[in-house]
C-alpha cells in the first residue's frame, strides 16, 4: 500500500469518526424536533376535534400529544400547550374541574408564561386556571406534603388523593391509644367558604376519624389541614397548616378508587345532578347501620354509632357539653298522682270529734290529753290500728325552664281530690332545682334529679269505720322535696313523664311518696 492509499484511509477513518460524532449530537436534536412537530399536529388536531364537538376523539388526539412529548423530550412551550389544551377539554367538554387543575397545574409548571387562548376559554375556564397559577406560585401543587406553619411536631398522615363531587370526604390520622392526645381536629374550607372551620375527629381504636360534609365537596378542591391538642387545648402538633393545607382535588370522574375510612364502606354521593341541602332525597346514607358522618339527617338515631343529628347532618358529639340549641328550654308537666303517706297512731287530726264519744276505742280520735297523741295544743289525733301506707290522690302540674342545658328552674301546685279542713288542706305549692342527668336532646329519652321545698298540706285518711266522719291526718305546712323526673320525648314538642318524689312534711310532720304519671309539653 502506498503512503498516499494510507493517508487516503486515514484521512477516511477520520472523517468517519467525525461524521459519526456530529450524528450523536445532531441526532436527538433532529428526533426532538421531529417529535415537537408531531406534537404539535397532534395538538391542532385535537383542538379541532373539540371545536367540532368530538370529544372523545379529542381527548384521544391530545393523549397521544401528551405521550409523544413525554417520549420524546419535548419540554417547555410546546409541552405546556399540550397540558392546557388537554385541561381545556377536561372542563369545558367534560366538566371535569379537578382534572382540568391538574392539566393546567402541569402546564404552568413546563411554561410558567403560558397563556390561555381567548377562542377556547370560558369564565370557568378561566377560573380553574387562575387558581391552578395560584397553587404553582405557591408551590403546594408539587410537595409532597403541606409543611408546618408551627414549631408543632409533624402528625404522619396519608392525604386524600381526589373525591367525587358532593360525596364526603373521609379524613383518617392514625394515633395510638396511649397517645397523650386529648383532642384530634379537621379544618376545611370548601369552595366559597371565607376561612375554615373546625370539627372534632372521632377517635376509635385505631386513630381519629371524620367525613367532610358531602354538600361541602364542590369542584374544583377542597382544602384540609389536621391539628392534635392535648387535654388544655394546646396544639401539640399538625398536619398541614392554615396557610399550607392539603388539597384534594373534586372531580366529576374518579380516576383512582374511592377514598374510605378504616372498616367503613365509602361514602355514597348526595346527590348526582345538584347541590345537596338538607333533607334532599337521595343524600341519606343507604347503610342500615345508620348514617355516616356529614350524611344528611333529621333525628339523631338515624346517625350510625354515637354520633347526633346538628343542622340535618351526623356529626360526632362533643363530649365539652351538650347542644343547648338542640333542646327545647320551657316544658310544662300535667299528670295524676297516686300518693302513699305513712299513718302511725297519734298524728294529728284535721278537726275535733265535734260531739262524737271519743272514749270509744273506734271513734278514730284520740284527746290531746293522752300520751299517744302529738298534737298541737287543744288539738285532737287520729287513731290508727295498725301503721302502714294510705292513698291519697292528686293532680299535678309543672312548670319549669332550663337556666342552662343541665340546670332548670320549677314551680308545681298539687290539688288532691279528697282532704279534710284546715289551711291548704287540698294544695301543696312549690319550687324545685332540676338536674339533668342524661344528654340534653330535643327528643327520646332523657332522665334528671331535683330538690326543693314546698308550702301546703297532704292528708291522708284512716277507715276507721266512722265512713264521713272519719277524721284527716294533717301535715306541714312546710316539705322538704327530692325525687326525679324519667321522661321520653316522641317528637321536640311532646313526650310522656314519670315523676317519683317524696314530701318530708314539717313541723306537722308525714313522710309522703308520690308517684305521677303525665303528659310533658316542652317548647
Amino acid at each position: 500500500m502506498s503512503v498516499l492509499s494510507g493517508m487516503n484511509y486515514r484521512r477516511s477513518g477520520h472523517l468517519g469518526f467525525f461524521a459519526f460524532v456530529i450524528w450523536l449530537t445532531v441526532s436527538p436534536s433532529v428526533g426532538a424536533q421531529n417529535a415537537a412537530s408531531r406534537v404539535k399536529r397532534l395538538n391542532a388536531a385535537g383542538l379541532e376535534a373539540y371545536h367540532n364537538l368530538e370529544l372523545e376523539d379529542a381527548q384521544q388526539k391530545l393523549g397521544q400529544a401528551l405521550q409523544t412529548a413525554l417520549q420524546g423530550g419535548v419540554t417547555g412551550p410546546t409541552l405546556a400547550r399540550t397540558y392546557l389544551n388537554l385541561g381545556i377539554i377536561a372542563i369545558g367538554g367534560f366538566q371535569n374541574n379537578g382534572q382540568g387543575l391538574q392539566h393546567f397545574s402541569e402546564a404552568l409548571r413546563a411554561d410558567p408564561n403560558v397563556q390561555l387562548d381567548p377562542l377556547t376559554s370560558t369564565p370557568d375556564i378561566q377560573s380553574v386556571f387562575a387558581l391552578a397559577r395560584s397553587r404553582v406560585g405557591q408551590g403546594s401543587a408539587s410537595a409532597p406534603g403541606p409543611a408546618p406553619a408551627t414549631n408543632a411536631p409533624q402528625i404522619p398522615h396519608v392525604a386524600v388523593q381526589e373525591q367525587l363531587w358532593q360525596t364526603a370526604v373521609p379524613v383518617f390520622v392514625e394515633v395510638p391509644a396511649d397517645a397523650p392526645v386529648g383532642g384530634m381536629f379537621v379544618h376545611y374550607k370548601a369552595q366559597g367558604m371565607p376561612q375554615f372551620e373546625k370539627k372534632p375527629m372521632e377517635r376509635n381504636d385505631a386513630g381519629f376519624a371524620y367525613q367532610i360534609p358531602c354538600r361541602e365537596v364542590l369542584e374544583p378542591t377542597l382544602a384540609y389541614y389536621l391539628t392534635a391538642e392535648d387535654e388544655n387545648g394546646n396544639v401539640i402538633g399538625m398536619s398541614g397548616s392554615e396557610t399550607d393545607p392539603y388539597e384534594v382535588p373534586i372531580v366529576r370522574q374518579r380516576s383512582a378508587p374511592p377514598p374510605a375510612l378504616p372498616g367503613r364502606a365509602p361514602p355514597k354521593q348526595c346527590a348526582e345532578d345538584e347541590e345537596c341541602p338538607p333533607g334532599l332525597q337521595g343524600c341519606e346514607s343507604d347503610d342500615e347501620e345508620g348514617a355516616d358522618l356529614g350524611d344528611t339527617c333529621e333525628e339523631d338515631d338515624e346517625c350510625a354509632g354515637s354520633m347526633m343529628c346538628e343542622d340535618n347532618q351526623c356529626v360526632v358529639r362533643d363530649d365539652d357539653g351538650p347542644n343547648e340549641d338542640d333542646m327545647p328550654r320551657f316544658f310544662a308537666h300535667l299528670g295524676f298522682t297516686y300518693g302513699l303517706g305513712y299513718a302511725t297512731n297519734g298524728l294529728a287530726a284535721d278537726r275535733s270529734p265535734e260531739g262524737v264519744d271519743t272514749t270509744s276505742t273506734n271513734r278514730g280520735f284520740i284527746e290531746n290529753s293522752s300520751e299517744e297523741c302529738n298534737a298541737p295544743r287543744n288539738g285532737y289525733c287520729v287513731a290508727v290500728d295498725a301503721p302502714g301506707f294510705l292513698p291519697a290522690l292528686a293532680a299535678r302540674l309543672t312548670v319549669g325552664y332550663w337556666i342552662i342545658p343541665r340546670l332548670a328552674a320549677a314551680v308545681h301546685v298539687r290539688y288532691q281530690f279528697s282532704a279534710g279542713r284546715g289551711t291548704f288542706a287540698s294544695v301543696l305549692l312549690g319550687g324545685r332545682l332540676q338536674a339533668q342527668l342524661t344528654r340534653p336532646a330535643k327528643d327520646g329519652f332523657n332522665a334528671s334529679l331535683f330538690a326543693g321545698s314546698s308550702f301546703g298540706q297532704i292528708q291522708i285518711r284512716p277507715n276507721q269505720g266512722e265512713g264521713a266522719n272519719s277524721p284527716f291526718i294533717i301535715s306541714g305546712l312546710n316539705s322538704i322535696d327530692i325525687g326525679g323526673v324519667v321522661g321520653y320525648r316522641f317528637l321536640k314538642y311532646v313526650g310522656i313523664v314519670f315523676t317519683p318524689e317524696v314530701h318530708i312534711m314539717l313541723p306537722t310532720p308525714l313522710t309522703v311518696i308520690d308517684l305521677t304519671l303525665g303528659v310533658e309539653a316542652a317548647f
